[in-house]
Formats: structure tokens, sequence, C-alpha cells
């Protein structure tokens, strides 16, 4: 269906130009031909009449009208097939061509009248057959009659066979002028038609291929090459586009994975501050009660620890604020990871100087990222804090940032309890503590659960991943980065 679609329209298109260049010529051709056969006649008569009236002037202007004279004067005329006779006023010959009869026996019935007919401003008759000018002027005292003459019959039959000649080769020009337009109108048309079948591919997103820019046709040619530019153009935007989406989705999906935690987070908070509220408003209305049945140093004391707890949890949720203000805010910029990670290393071996802990360091350098430098700092900083806190005595630490497929890799391991595996999703969220997690209460730490939460939005929002992972002897946390590239400047 869709072929013969294009089929009626190729068709159309075909005639339209067929038709379209005929008239064309069929005008140019007609308009010719009827300005030919219409005027011909009369402008072949126009020109032997400017002619006729130059040989007048040469023979009244002539030094001498001996015959002689008059025949080297007459000469290039006379081979315009002119005939001349020359008489004076008695009708005397002064010079002929070839006519032996008087002039005035030429002229008229009536002999005597012929000289009216002749005149010092000649006219010109044109009788279908003849062309005749007749002409007087006077030299020393005396008139001169001229007469010149064309016989237009050879003429006429000349243009016969003219016409005829000019009719068939008029024929001949439409016929091979139709050849010659179908030829061409085919070769537009196949290079029109490429056009087309380009450009639908174009509006169906195939860019597979491209127009033909080969064709003699300068305005098709620049055309073809136009689509090819455009076609090249709008595939480039599209990648573009497409790359560009793909961030907006991710970035999408992080904002919606951070409306979760903070939903998750205003729930936690609320249930945090709503412990310790409860407990001072029931020891608030003990010492109200019973008064000095009990040891009200035992409440003031719990009251006060109570207070010391809301306080911390108030501070860090201010600090969260600001954290997460700061990352909404974060102005990215080229940072080397590896300085950073040296920086750290110094604080890790003065945390772990009085405790017979060892530090594997390992860093590859020149690892530049794309990021915030305070906020990675922060979460490698956190990564080494906690497994400062839960390194076992004896045992190491194992600090290693290198270059992964493209991503800067940054490992932290510690020797030391094994974090349940239930509990591998819930250390990431807020007011977590990681002790919470184990059976030993007395190895519970006070603070309020909120590093690792951070670590993990700071992460994201560099478009990177962290996890945890637990081994033999020990737990190793990890995250990952997109390296900075040059190339990457373009695209931002």
């Amino acid at each position: 269906m869709a072929e013969r679609e294009k089929t009626k329209k190729t068709r159309a298109i075909r005639g339209a130009f067929l038709r379209t260049q005929m008239l064309f010529l069929l005008l140019v051709v007609g308009g010719f031909s009827l300005l030919y056969f219409l005027f011909a006649n009369n402008f072949y008569a126009y020109q032997k009449s400017k002619l006729m009236r130059a040989a007048f002037q040469a023979v009244s202007n002539c030094t001498s009208l001996d015959a002689e004279t008059l025949e080297v004067e007459l000469a290039t005329y006379e081979d315009a097939n002119f005939r001349f006779k020359i008489v004076t006023e008695k009708d005397e010959d002064v010079y002929g061509t070839g006519i032996a009869q008087k002039l005035g026996d030429m002229e008229s019935s009536k002999p005597q009248e012929w000289q009216k007919l002749y005149s010092e401003e000649p006219e010109i008759e044109y009788s279908g057959t003849q062309i005749i000018l007749r002409g007087r002027f006077d030299r020393d005292g005396s008139t001169y009659y001229v007469r010149i003459t064309e016989n237009t019959r050879s003429v006429g039959s000349s243009f016969t066979y003219t016409d005829a000649f000019l009719t068939a080769l008029l024929g001949l020009v439409i016929i091979v002028g139709l050849l010659t337009m179908w030829v061409m109108t085919s070769r537009m048309l196949r290079s029109i038609e490429n056009i087309n079948q380009v450009a639908s591919r174009i509006s169906r997103r195939d860019f597979s291929r491209k127009a033909d820019e080969s064709t003699r046709c300068r305005e098709l040619r620049e055309l073809a090459g136009s689509i090819n530019r455009m076609s090249d153009e709008i595939q480039d935007s599209l990648v573009y586009l497409e790359e560009t989406n793909h961030i907006l989705v991710e970035e999408n999906r992080y904002k919606e994975k951070l409306n979760r935690m903070r939903e998750e987070f205003l729930a936690n908070i609320s249930h945090e501050l709503k412990t310790p509220l409860a407990i001072m408003s029931n020891h608030v209305e003990l010492l109200q009660c019973m008064e000095d049945q009990i040891d009200r140093d035992y409440y003031y004391d719990s009251l006060m620890d109570e207070i010391h707890n809301m306080t911390e949890i108030v501070e860090n949720l201010l600090e969260l604020g600001s954290v997460e203000q700061g990352l909404e805010n974060m102005s990215l910029s080229p940072m080397d990871l590896s300085v950073t990670a040296e920086r750290l290393r110094e604080k890790v071996l003065a945390l772990i100087q009085r405790r017979t802990v060892t530090l594997e360091y390992s860093c590859e350098e020149s690892l530049v990222v794309l990021g915030g430098e305070r906020y990675l700092s922060q979460a490698m900083e956190n990564y080494l804090t906690n497994a400062v806190k839960h390194v076992c005595e004896g045992g190491r630490i194992c600090f290693r940032l290198v270059r992964d497929e493209g991503d800067a890799l940054c490992t932290v391991y510690n020797d030391g309890d094994l974090i349940p595996e239930e509990s591998m999703e819930r250390i990431w969220r807020s007011f977590v503590v990681l002790s919470e997690d184990f059976e030993d209460e007395d190895e519970r730490m006070s603070n309020t659960g909120l590093g690792l939460y951070i670590v993990q939005k700071v992460i994201l929002i560099h478009h990177g991943s962290c996890g945890v992972e637990n081994e033999e002897d020990g737990v190793r946390f990890w995250f990952r980065i997109p390296l900075y590239e040059e190339k990457d400047k373009e695209f931002r």
C-alpha cells in the first residue's frame, strides 16, 4: 500500500513537471512561430526599404553620373538583387541594370504623367511581388529620375521552403525538448524521492540512511547536504537529550529516595523524642505526688540525663539539617580524593597511637572526581572513625583507595565483630546505632546513629553507591563515585 502511494505521488509530481515544462516549451516555440509567420515578410520589406533609401542616397551623392562610376558605386546594391533605372527629365537613359524600356512606358499608360510619381523624398511601395522606390534629385541644373526595384517572387519562393523547413525543425525541437524534459524530470524526481525517503526516516528517528549528494542539480545537491547535516545534528541532539534525560531520571530517583529518607527521619525523631519526654513527664509526676517518699536526687539526675539526651538529639538534628542544606546547595568542582585521603590518614594515626592497632594504608595518586570536598572528606572520615571505634584490640584497619572501571573505589576494613545480616539495611537509616544490634549491652555507644545516614546521602548526591560486607574476621565498608575525565568538560 505504501509503495503504491509513493508511485502515485511520483507520477503526480512527474506529470506536474512535464505539464509545466511542455507549456513553457509550447509558449516559446509557438510564440516564435507566430511572430515568424506574421511578421517575417514585413520585416524583410522593412529591411529592404532601408537599403533602397541608402542606395538612392548613394546615387544622389555620387560625384559623377557616368555609367562606369555608377556601376562601381552601385555594385553592392545590385548584389542585393536591386535593379536600377536612372534617366533625365527627357527620359534619356543615364544608367540601367538590364532594363531597356523607357521609364515613362514602365510607369504609366500616359507617358507625360510619369514624372509626377517621383519626388525628392522618395516613397517605397510594396505590392507583394515587388518593392519599388521612385525618387528624383537635381544636379548641375538638370533633374534626374531614379527607379530602384526588387522582384520578391523568388524571395517568396525561398520563404515557402524556409517555412516548411522551419515547421519541421520546430516539430523536431518540440519532440527532442519533451524527451529531454522527461529524462531531466526523471533524474530530478529520483533525487527528490531519495530526499523524501531520508526525511521520512528522520521523522521516525532512523538516521541510518543519507541523502544522495551526487546529483547534477546544484539546488538539489545543496538540499541533500542540508538534510544530511540536519540529520547529524538531530541525532547528536537526541543523544545529548537522552543522556540528559537519564541524568534527570537518576536525580528524580535520588530526590524520591531523599523524601522517603526524610519521612523515616521524621518518624525516628518522633520516636526518639517521645521516649525521653515520657520519662521526664513520669518523673515530674512522681516528684509532685510522692514528695519526700522518693529519692529526689535520683530523679533529678535521671531528668538531667534525659535533658542531656534530648539536647544531643537536637544538636545532631541541627547538624543534619546543616548537612542536608549544604548538600542541596553544593557546587561540584574537580577535586583529588588522594589528597583528601592523605590528610585523613594523619588523623587516624593520631587516634590509634595509644592502642595496639595497626593501619594498612593504600592509595593511588591523582584520583580526580567531580564533587564537594567537605562532604566527601566527611564520608571517608566517618568510615575511618567507625573503624577505629569498632576495631578489636590487636586488630588492624585497612584503608584502600583505588581506580576501578572508571570509578574511585574507597574501602575501609576493621577486624572486629560482624554485623548481623538482618541489620545490614537498618544501619544506613537515621537514629540507628551499630551497637544496638549487638547482643552485648556494654558495647552500646552514646551517639544518635546519623553518621552512616549522612554518608549515604553524600554518596548518592555524587551519583555513586555505598555498602557494607562482612568478612571472615571483620567488616568492610565501601563507596564508589565516578572519576572526572577531561571529556566530561564538554558534556557539562
